[in-house]
C-alpha cells in the first residue's frame, strides 16, 4: 500500500475470533501492521513469507525484540503461520 492507503486485514489467534488488522506505510515510509492503536515493524522477506515483528497477537508489542510471527501465502488473500496458529485474512 502507499501512504494514503489502508488495506485492512483479520488475524485470528490461537482459533479465536479475528480480530481487524490493517497494512499500510507510515509516515517515515515504512510498511507496518496495525492493530488497534499499536503499529508493529512488518518484513517482506519473499512473495510468499512475510513477518510481523514483535507481535504476540495482542495489541500490544512484546518488549522482547526476537519475537516474531511468520506467515506463508496461502492463497492470495490469506496467509498463515506453520503451525496454524495465526491466521490473516484480507478482507
Amino acid at each position: 500500500p502507499d501512504s494514503v492507503t489502508t488495506v485492512p486485514y483479520q488475524m485470528k489467534v490461537n482459533g479465536n475470533d479475528p480480530v481487524n488488522v490493517s497494512f499500510r506505510r507510515n509516515a517515515g515510509g515504512n510498511l507496518v501492521f496495525r492493530q488497534g492503536s499499536t503499529n508493529f515493524a512488518f518484513d517482506i522477506i519473499t512473495r510468499n513469507w512475510i513477518r510481523i515483528r514483535r507481535y504476540d497477537g495482542s495489541a500490544t508489542q512484546t518488549p522482547d525484540t526476537s519475537v516474531r510471527v511468520d506467515l506463508f501465502r496461502e492463497t492470495p488473500r490469506r496467509w498463515i503461520s506453520v503451525d496454524l496458529r495465526y491466521i490473516l485474512t484480507q478482507q
